[in-house]
């Protein structure tokens, strides 16, 4: 297994990453078109909150320049355990409930921009996963990716 580059714990509420887009009148045909996808605020709001929690982790592993070489990234979902079973959480033992977990993928790797990796485009390999846990948090793991 290779070593850990950074981990990053992120200490609050994960914000789902949902773009939306905004529709607007086409001037010449008077038509309602779809404008570009644009971040809601409250994910810009995370995206700026855990830029500072990226950069102390980079410093205290530490790197001094945003990773320029391919990675592997692990995005955990931390949240604490419900107090009882639910139509969502029906065992104890996972997180089921919503949102998706894939839906964090594409926010922390647009946080990470110039902060954790040069691009996002240089995660090779992305897995997301859900769990329970004390405290709510997120937590990015990067790994140097290997052949």
């Amino acid at each position: 297994m290779a070593t850990v580059l950074v981990e990053v714990v992120i200490p609050f509420r994960a914000v789902p990453e949902r773009k939306r887009q905004r529709p607007y009148q086409d001037r010449e045909t008077g038509k309602t078109m779809q404008g570009p996808r644009t971040d809601e605020p409250r994910q810009k709001a995370w995206k700026e909150g855990a830029v500072p929690f990226m950069r102390q982790a980079m410093r205290k592993a530490g790197h001094t320049a945003p990773f320029d070489f391919p990675l592997r990234v692990l995005i955990t979902r931390r949240r604490p355990v419900p107090k009882k079973p639910s139509a969502t959480v029906p065992d104890l033992r996972f997180d089921t409930a919503t949102p998706d977990c894939d839906n964090f993928g594409k926010i922390c790797g647009d946080a990470g921009n110039g902060v954790l990796w040069v691009d996002d485009r240089l995660i090779v390999e992305n897995t997301q996963r859900k769990e329970f846990g004390l405290e709510e948090c997120l937590i990015v793991t990067v790994w140097k990716a290997m052949p």
